[in-house]
């Protein structure tokens, strides 16, 4: 049983819950990002949708939006951003949970989010 007051919402936690006002702005983000947890995080619409560009073209991913770029603008912009690795002409996520390349705690759990992570207690 929890005691949150009616304002609050309560969110499940691993042994446990938390209490946070509901505030329903957070659910609302700018085209081109979607809510993850506790902010709005950039959609890799090159990764969503592998068919985002024409053939013959690179999809990059951008905050809030992509592009389609020649192979050869690709090479000399590699524009893949940070939390994110060129394979095969396209950005992919880069899982930082995986690779070690976070700063999370040891009594933190990393989970991995579209170009980035967060660290959960």
């Amino acid at each position: 049983m929890h005691t949150c007051y009616e304002d609050e919402e309560c969110y499940n936690t691993i042994g446990s819950y938390e209490c946070d006002l509901e505030d329903n702005s957070n659910d609302e983000c700018a085209p081109g990002y979607r809510f993850f947890l506790v902010t709005c995080i950039d959609i890799n619409e090159c990764f969503e949708d592998t068919n985002a560009c024409p053939d013959g073209e690179i999809c990059v991913n951008t905050e809030g939006n992509f592009t389609c770029e020649t192979p050869k603008n690709y090479k000399e912009n590699n524009a893949c951003p940070v939390g994110f690795k060129e394979r095969d002409g396209k950005c992919e996520d880069l899982n930082e949970c995986q690779t070690g390349e976070h700063n999370c705690m040891i009594s933190q759990r990393c989970d991995n989010t579209l170009g980035s992570f967060v660290c959960v207690r």
